[in-house]
């Protein structure tokens, strides 16, 4: 959001069983963070928003080369609205009236 330097965002599984790969994309379109939840059950990452970043964000969730996709958590940090998108073209705007 708007005034926001930085983040935190954390992806979460029960490896070796349950695992995943993620990718944080800013808005416009750049890659920021990989996440990479295969050996470690938690992966957090502190994330700089830069100038002009205000907007929606994407994080992609992927197959790891291990264990399958289920019961995958993201946790975003509270310096961030609670708010998630499956499909951004249909994502709730709140304004103040």
């Amino acid at each position: 959001p708007q005034g926001c330097e930085s983040f935190y965002l954390s992806l979460a599984g029960t490896p070796p069983g349950e695992t995943v790969l993620g990718a944080l994309y800013a808005p416009d379109g750049r890659e920021v963070e990989t996440f990479r939840v295969v050996e470690v059950p938690v992966e957090r990452k502190k994330v700089t928003v830069g100038a002009g970043d205000a907007g929606w964000w994407k994080l992609t969730l992927s197959q790891a080369e291990a264990g399958v996709i289920d019961d995958v958590y993201v946790d975003l940090g509270t310096e961030l609205p609670q708010w998630y998108s499956p499909v951004p073209e249909q994502a709730l705007s709140v304004r103040e009236r």
